[in-house]
């Protein structure tokens, strides 16, 4: 979310008082060890249909300065880069993410903000001869 808009029109492009950012990602960091950078989307499609050429990064050194490049963009205070040594990754950024969420868009943060994918599952609608997976 850009902290700096505020939309009150409560439609499905606005999350949380502010216009929704939408990101065609391409990567994904699991955990300190393993991310993914590739032209494949995180769908049925990507993997069954499409061609798509991707890189998997083992290197700890290298998927790490990959996180704090990202997180340096979406969290540029720094905010989710490090959790408490007792709390998994996880964990921290959902509760930081909740926490920004309870502010208005001027005050937050960070740009991260928890979805749940029920709205959208709700608005998706089944198609004649269209795959799930394409969906």
């Amino acid at each position: 979310m850009r902290p700096d808009r505020k939309d009150d029109s409560g439609g499905r492009a606005t999350r949380a008082g502010a216009p929704i950012i939408y990101l065609h990602a391409k990567v994904s960091v699991f955990d300190t060890r393993e991310a993914i950078l590739s032209s494949a989307n995180l769908n049925g499609r990507s993997f069954r249909w499409d061609t798509e050429a991707g890189l998997h990064l083992t290197d700890p050194h290298q998927v790490e300065d990959l996180r704090r490049r990202l997180m340096s963009h979406w969290d540029p205070g720094g905010q989710l880069m490090t959790p408490a040594p007792d709390r998994h990754i996880a964990a921290h950024w959902r509760a930081a993410m909740l926490r920004n969420a309870e502010r208005p868009p001027a005050e937050r943060d960070h740009f991260l903000l928890p979805y749940d994918p029920a709205e959208a599952e709700a608005f998706g609608k089944p198609l004649p001869v269209v795959p799930n997976e394409i969906v």
